[in-house]
C-alpha cells in the first residue's frame, strides 16, 4: 500500500553502501546587554549519500489510482549552508528574535541538486512578558508573541521536482507558566499561518 502521508510508494535497496562524511562547523557568536548575535555555517562532504528518487516517473498503481514510487539510492554528495541569528531585547520585557537559514545540496557526481532540500527561509518574531513573576504570584512568565515566516522560492531541485514559489506566513502565541505548590504548569496556545495561505514546502 501507498505511504499515507506522502501518497506514493517507498521501494527499499538492499544494496546500500554506509554512508561516511567529512563535515566542518564553524561558529561566531556575540553576547552583550542588548543584542545576542550569531552565525555558523557547515560544510559536509558525504560518501554514499542515502536519499529517495522518483526514477523516470515510475509510477505503480494501488486500486483505481497511480501512485509515484520513490526508489532509495545513493551518490557522493555536498552539503553546506548557513544560519544566522539575531535576538535584539532594549528592555527585559521584550525581545526581537530574528532566524535566517540556508541550505545548498548538491550529488557530486551529476551536478543535479539533491531532492527535499529546503529553500532559504527566515522567521522574524516579537515577544513581549506581559506579567513577569511577583513574589506571591503563582503566574508568570505571561507573554504574547507575533512574527512572521518567509520562504524564499526554491529553485534548486531534482529533475522529478517542481519549483516551489515563495510565500509569507503570519503567526501569534500565547503563554504562561503557573507554580502551584512545587510543580510548574506551562499553558500555551499556538496560532501558525493565521491568514491561511496556500504552500508548498
Amino acid at each position: 500500500a501507498p505511504d499515507p502521508g506522502t501518497f506514493s510508494f517507498n521501494a527499499g535497496n538492499y544494496n546500500l553502501k554506509p554512508e561516511t562524511s567529512i563535515q566542518v562547523d564553524a561558529e561566531i557568536t556575540a553576547n552583550t546587554k542588548y543584542i545576542d548575535a550569531s552565525i555558523s555555517g557547515f560544510y559536509n562532504t558525504i560518501n554514499h549519500y542515502i536519499y529517495q528518487r522518483n526514477l523516470n516517473n515510475e509510477k505503480k498503481q494501488f486500486g483505481s489510482q497511480w501512485f509515484p514510487v520513490y526508489r532509495f539510492i545513493q551518490g557522493n554528495s555536498l552539503l553546506k549552508g548557513f544560519e544566522c541569528g539575531l535576538n535584539f531585547h532594549p528592555v527585559n520585557t521584550i525581545n526581537f528574535e530574528n532566524l535566517l537559514a540556508y541550505v545548498n545540496g548538491t550529488n557530486q557526481a551529476t551536478g543535479i541538486p539533491l531532492p527535499f532540500i529546503p529553500a532559504m527561509h527566515s522567521r522574524d518574531d516579537i515577544k513581549w512578558y506581559v506579567l513577569k513573576r511577583k513574589s506571591k504570584s503563582i503566574f508568570h512568565n505571561t507573554y504574547i508573541k507575533a512574527g512572521i515566516t518567509h520562504t524564499w522560492k526554491q529553485n534548486r531541485y531534482d529533475s522529478f521536482e517542481t519549483e516551489t514559489g515563495s510565500y509569507t506566513l503570519f503567526n501569534a502565541a500565547f503563554g504562561i507558566d503557573m507554580k502551584i505548590g512545587k510543580q510548574k504548569l506551562t499553558v500555551f496556545i499556538n496560532g501558525e499561518n493565521l491568514t491561511n495561505v496556500k504552500y508548498y514546502d
